[in-house]
């Protein structure tokens, strides 16, 4: 068997690049071992309690926001415990739409933390400023080490968390470059696992490659409960959001 060293695809035969996430010269050779018949482990896990499924409305799943263009494109709502990717050409304007989420979003009961890798205090609240966003629930996070963030909200949980954005975060325990597939799937399958553990809505701001395509691996966009495309002349004053998936 052969094996991808950058997003861990496997296949029977070598190749120069690998079909998965299109890198060269990443497939290594791996020795497959046979497990004789009948000298298998068993396997001993946990008892699980089965329920009875009782369909019910998702209503009170939902954030309220005070948009009702975005509620429409959201389904209703933000869902709690949903983790939903919003993409688009750089400069179409995913960070102020965010930071407006924000807004429409933010009170006391439910305050919102925006974490930016990109950029700092001064610019986020600059934005603010000219958008007229002035809302005390709207909290700021200016890192880009992935388990930092983590351990920011394992110690101080938020019921809505924005992320601008996943293409520069970086998991220090995974090597490789900041941006590549195997560090973009694992800070989604973090941030999955941690939205659905903590009942947190979050936010992933993504990009787009040069043929329009999503930035990282093919498997972020299956991670992912939502994806939202904006797209539009950044010239101009108008764009459009669209839903490209939405599993509520």
């Amino acid at each position: 068997m052969f094996h991808c060293t950058q997003c861990h695809h496997t296949q029977l035969k070598w190749s120069g690049q690998c079909p998965s996430c299109n890198a060269w010269n990443t497939l290594k050779e791996q020795e497959t071992t046979t497990i004789a018949r009948g000298s298998q482990k068993k396997v001993i896990g946990k008892k699980k309690e089965v329920v009875a499924l009782n369909p019910r409305s998702t209503s009170h799943m939902r954030l309220n926001v005070k948009s009702p263009e975005l509620a429409g494109v959201l389904g209703g709502g933000l869902v709690r415990g949903s983790l939903t990717l919003l993409s688009g050409e750089p400069g179409i304007g995913k960070s102020t739409l965010t930071l407006e989420l924000a807004h429409w979003c933010a009170n006391k009961e439910t305050p919102v933390l925006y974490i930016s890798g990109e950029e700092g205090e001064e610019q986020i609240a600059g934005r603010a400023h000219r958008l007229g966003v002035n809302n005390p629930h709207i909290h700021f996070l200016h890192e880009e080490v992935l388990e930092d963030i983590m351990s920011t909200l394992e110690a101080t949980p938020y019921p809505i968390v924005i992320i601008d954005s996943v293409s520069v975060l970086y998991a220090e325990s995974l090597g490789g470059a900041t941006g590549g597939v195997s560090q973009i799937r694992m800070i989604a399958e973090t941030c999955m696992h941690y939205s659905k553990k903590t009942n947190t809505a979050m936010i992933l701001i993504g990009h787009v490659t040069k043929d329009g395509d999503l930035a990282g691996p093919k498997t972020l966009e299956h991670l992912v409960d939502t994806v939202l495309f904006l797209e539009g002349d950044k010239y101009q004053s108008y764009r459009i959001l669209r839903a490209m998936k939405n599993r509520f």
